[in-house]
């Protein structure tokens, strides 16, 4: 299959595991956007270190960067058995989790993109963010599955993806893989509209790309042995193409600084180095 690869796609193959190039011969060929190259790539460098430590119940999680592609890479197949293609968006209403991280990794991959609105906002102004941007099927958990039916605009949308009942799928498929440029729309991101006339803000993966670097420039992600807790899947990406360790809380920060202070707590054990985060953080 490598017959009519460039050089440059050559020199992305040699760089993937023998496990992703099997893969790739299904599909002939597949160029990939930088933010994916650099993704699989850290993933294979660095296969055996610790990507992302979360907490499930009061249990910690330890997950390797190879482990990490493995759960980003099933969960394409997963996607792509659900008839979820290239190009197609997705309204992101589920909990803050390391599935819902996985997910929004694996969209990447895939190419499909993921959308997020303020809930809180009108409904006459989602109603007309939906006409110029349809979600082609929203994302749910089981926490959010009910709560969908009360927003009128989210019960609308007939294909409903639970990212709790995702199950791994090592079963790849032909053809799962187009072409990833880097124009391919990554995020969607409403914001309240409180001027009057909603916004949408669209990052592509280049844009997301140069967000990384950006993010890189002005924090100290040189160092290996960094440990990061992060609250923003944003500056989890970037973590995770730096190649140093993320401390997942999973926080909700409308939840009472006890409630709070208490999740945190199941990570006092972990020398964290670092935290990236947001300004609401800082303010709770």
């Amino acid at each position: 299959c490598s017959s009519d690869l460039t050089k440059n796609q050559t020199h992305s193959l040699k760089k993937i595991s023998p496990g992703f190039i099997g893969i790739l011969c299904f599909t002939g060929r597949w160029k990939m956007s930088k933010i994916v190259d650099t993704l699989l790539n850290v993933c294979n460098l660095q296969s055996d270190k610790t990507a992302i430590i979360y907490a499930e119940r009061k249990t910690l999680i330890y997950k390797t960067f190879s482990q990490l592609k493995t759960d980003v890479m099933t969960t394409v197949s997963f996607m792509y058995k659900h008839n979820v293609k290239q190009g197609d968006k997705i309204l992101a209403f589920a909990s803050s989790s390391y599935k819902l991280c996985v997910f929004m990794l694996s969209s990447l991959v895939l190419g499909t993109s993921i959308m997020y609105v303020d809930i809180f906002a009108k409904q006459k102004r989602l109603k007309k963010i939906f006409e110029d941007y349809t979600p082609d099927m929203i994302l749910v958990s089981d926490k959010t599955k009910h709560l969908r039916f009360f927003f009128k605009e989210f019960a609308k949308i007939k294909n409903v993806i639970n990212i709790d009942s995702i199950k791994p799928d090592s079963m790849y498929k032909n053809n799962i893989f187009n072409e990833l440029k880097e124009e391919s729309l990554a995020l969607l991101t409403m914001t309240t509209g409180s001027t009057g006339i909603p916004k949408v803000a669209l990052r592509t993966h280049g844009d997301l790309m140069q967000q990384m670097e950006l993010i890189k420039a002005n924090t100290d992600l040189s160092k290996k042995n960094e440990i990061a807790l992060t609250t923003s899947y944003i500056y989890v990406f970037a973590n995770i193409l730096s190649g140093i360790t993320t401390v997942l809380p999973c926080l909700n920060l409308k939840k009472t600084s006890k409630h709070i202070n208490k999740k945190l707590s199941l990570f006092s054990q972990i020398p964290i180095t670092m935290i990236i985060t947001t300004p609401d953080f800082c303010l709770k």
